[in-house]
């Protein structure tokens, strides 16, 4: 995963999606933080 530049929720859900991309047969990703945890904009 060294293409990922920074830790922010933009660049997590470019993670995600990016992992759908390449895993066409999964239906869904998904992630949990406690508040603020992530980025403290979440």
């Amino acid at each position: 995963m060294g293409a990922y530049s920074k830790v922010d929720s933009e660049e997590g859900l470019k993670i995600l999606n990016n992992q759908l991309v390449k895993n066409p047969d999964l239906l869904g990703t998904f992630v949990a933080f406690e508040p603020n945890a992530f980025d403290a904009r979440d």
